[in-house]
């Protein structure tokens, strides 16, 4: 975020060999040297490498690259010929662009996604870190013990927006300084997501940068029971057809099976380097990933690997069967809970000299501290200025985390926001004319999302300014007048 309050786009390196794409600025570089590309075939180029899990057919590239506009078929194949050639690549070694006939391309680069870690986060376009010094030491610490003792896990929590996913990031740039492999899976959201999605990514990350050595580490009984159970890791894998299942065998015993080989794997590869395995969204995880994560958790006496994943809390509020896994894996021996608070005002401060260059007033952080509760997030997304208007991107996130809570819920928020930060349930309710009890349950959920919290038995606060501004702003102007005039009426 620059100082007039202008966000600035966060970088991101997807790094193959000797060559660097730089998402952020649009641009291909080999070694430091820009590689002059034009921009349909850079465009295919980028849309392959984020892409690389999977085989992209010629028709969803027609649609990404040339927004559906009437060109040739040959218009891609000089694409895919320029852009191999980009990279030192051509039809017949096929080492970064591989042609699926009848499918499509796929970029088989191995592929490190990361920061430049050589530089620090204004000159790679992010904002700044801070205030995680403490449990970067933490992270630290761990990783040295999976060094020294076994393997560990830790599982850091907190609201959205309060920087977990950031700190993954950060701590992984600091494990590969320490020499270790890093491999990273996320947890989806939807009915479309297979199970165990988180690990077929960490597993698809290993095998294409070679982290998983196909001769030393794939026994045959190991891939054909990964190919068996993870389907979506076959073409990986090289398995082109679903082995046999074993006769006999429950579909606990199965399961176990996979979680034996898997385990067994790891301890394999970890004996050559230490392995650091990161899985954000934890809280969207499906029932086998979690069961997956604590066989793991209670095997690592034997591998060198340290686990970390993030999680928001919140969402398991209602979600009681994955509340109860998470709190089973957090009593495992070896593993650590974080939770990350909401940054200080001192923080605050540190962040504005960090984007302005000019050191803080202590007033103004305290008053953008307070706007934004000392979520990075909602600091991120307002100007170094303390009564700068709200962001879109600002907007859209209040209205994405409000987004789970029912609809009876989020409206009477919006009410409550013109009254303020802090509204009493009465006149909540005297504008909404529905019964104090009534609106005491409705607005139940964002107490339990620390939405709100309850300063005394019928007197709230929006966690965040932010929050409050948001909802203000979705209101039309005569609601707000409604609102602010029966507020007047109950004050006077």
């Amino acid at each position: 975020m620059g100082r007039h309050g202008k966000k600035v786009a966060t970088a991101m390196d997807l790094k193959f060999g000797e060559f660097t794409l730089d998402l952020a600025r649009r641009e291909l570089r080999r070694g430091g040297r820009n590689v002059r590309l034009q921009p349909r075939v850079l465009d295919l180029l980028v849309y392959l490498a984020r892409n690389r899990e999977r085989v992209v057919p010629k028709v969803e590239l027609f649609d990404a690259v040339w927004k559906r506009a009437a060109v040739a078929e040959s218009a891609l194949t000089f694409a895919v010929k320029e852009a191999r050639r980009s990279v030192g690549d051509d039809g017949g070694r096929q080492r970064v662009i591989e042609t699926v006939r009848g499918r499509g391309y796929r970029f088989i680069a191995p592929v490190v996604e990361g920061l430049g870690r050589g530089a620090n986060a204004t000159q790679r376009g992010e904002d700044p870190f801070v205030g995680r010094d403490a449990l970067l030491g933490i992270l630290d610490q761990e990783f040295a013990k999976t060094v020294t003792t076994h393997g560990r896990a830790v599982l850091l929590t907190g609201e959205p927006g309060i920087g977990k996913t950031r700190t993954l990031t950060e701590f992984s740039d600091r494990a590969r300084a320490r020499g270790a492999r890093v491999l990273m899976g996320r947890c989806m959201k939807g009915d479309g997501v297979p199970n165990y999605w988180p690990w077929v990514q960490v597993l698809r990350s290993a095998l294409r940068e070679h982290v998983i050595d196909r001769d030393a580490d794939l026994t045959p009984e190991c891939t054909a029971t990964l190919a068996r159970s993870l389907p979506n890791l076959r073409e990986d894998l090289l398995v082109d057809e679903k082995p046999l299942e074993p006769t006999g065998l429950s579909e606990d015993q199965v399961r176990f099976r996979l979680f034996d080989q898997l385990v067994r794997l790891t301890q394999r590869v970890s004996i050559r380097e230490p392995l650091v395995l990161l899985i954000d969204d934890l809280h969207w995880a499906d029932a086998e990933s979690l069961s997956l994560l604590e066989f793991f958790a209670r095997s690592l006496q034997e591998a060198s690997m340290l686990i970390v994943c993030a999680y928001r809390d919140s969402e398991l509020d209602d979600d009681a069967e994955r509340a109860r896994m998470l709190g089973r894996l957090a009593r495992v021996e070896g593993t650590r809970s974080v939770v990350l608070d909401a940054l200080s005002v001192e923080d605050v401060a540190q962040y504005l000299e960090k984007t302005t260059g000019q050191v803080a007033d202590a007033h103004v952080a305290s008053l953008v501290h307070s706007r934004t509760g000392g979520n990075p997030f909602f600091l991120t997304q307002i100007s170094d200025s303390a009564d700068a208007p709200l962001s879109r991107g600002a907007r859209e996130a209040v209205h994405d985390h409000l987004e789970g809570l029912p609809e009876d819920c989020r409206e009477l928020l919006s009410l409550a926001s013109v009254i303020g930060r802090d509204f009493e349930i009465a006149v909540l309710a005297r504008v909404a004319k529905l019964p104090v009890d009534e609106v005491l349950d409705a607005i139940e959920p964002a107490v339990a999302t620390r939405t709100v919290r309850q300063l005394r038995p019928l007197r709230f606060r929006f966690t965040h300014g932010v929050i409050t501004e948001a909802l203000g702003e979705s209101l039309s102007a005569s609601q707000r007048s409604k609102v602010q005039e029966h507020t007047r009426s109950r004050t006077s």
